[in-house]
């Protein structure tokens, strides 16, 4: 999805005359702004924090969608006329 995303707005920016070079320096500037402040404010310790918190939940949903996704067919499928 992201990489689609800065596709599309690469491809954009090209058809601005005389623009693309600057929209694409004040991109890279930018991601590297971020990714500092990332480092910064998260640093290694407290994202993993996070990886360790949040991934077993996920893992959880995923779970249950995948289940419920199974009865919901079965369901369906035992209502479908002969």
């Amino acid at each position: 999805m992201a990489v689609q995303t800065e596709k599309r707005a690469t491809d954009y920016a090209g058809t601005l005359d005389g623009k693309k070079t600057a929209i694409l320096e004040a991109a890279r500037e930018t991601r590297g702004e971020a990714t500092e402040m990332m480092q910064a404010y998260l640093g290694d310790d407290a994202l993993q924090e996070i990886v360790d918190w949040a991934l077993p939940i996920q893992e959880k949903h995923l779970e249950t969608v995948r289940a419920s996704s199974l009865d919901l067919a079965k369901e369906e499928d035992a209502l479908a006329p002969a």
